[in-house]
C-alpha cells in the first residue's frame, strides 16, 4: 500500500526539518528522500560561531560524523547548515 502523501508541496517550497530537537546525541533530517541521493555540504558551528565540523558528501557518510561531534559536545546550542545546489538552510540544534 502506498504511503500517505503529505499535502502537495512543490520541491522549491519543501521545508527540511531536523529531529529530534532538542537532542541528546544524534539528529536526522526530514524528509529524507529530499537529501538521500544528493551531495551535501554540512557545517556545524557552536552558537558563538566557532566552526566544529565541515564536511561534504552523502548524508549516510556525513551523519555518523555529525552524531560523533554532537556526542563530544556538552549541552548548548549549535547551528547546523545543510546546503546543496541552490538550497541552503541553517538549523538551530539544542543539545541537552
Amino acid at each position: 500500500e502506498p504511503e500517505p502523501k503529505p499535502l502537495s508541496v512543490s520541491p522549491e517550497k519543501l521545508t527540511l526539518k531536523i529531529f529530534p530537537n532538542p537532542t541528546e546525541s544524534s539528529i536526522d533530517v526530514f524528509p529524507m528522500n529530499e537529501i538521500i541521493n544528493r551531495n551535501l555540504k554540512m557545517t556545524l558551528f557552536q552558537s558563538n560561531g566557532t566552526l566544529l565540523l565541515e564536511k561534504e558528501g552523502y548524508w549516510q557518510e556525513i551523519k555518523p560524523l555529525l552524531d560523533t561531534q554532537l556526542n563530544k559536545m556538552g549541552e548548548g546550542n549549535f547551528l547546523l547548515k545543510i546546503s546543496y545546489e541552490n538550497f541552503s538552510k541553517t538549523f538551530k540544534i539544542i543539545k541537552n
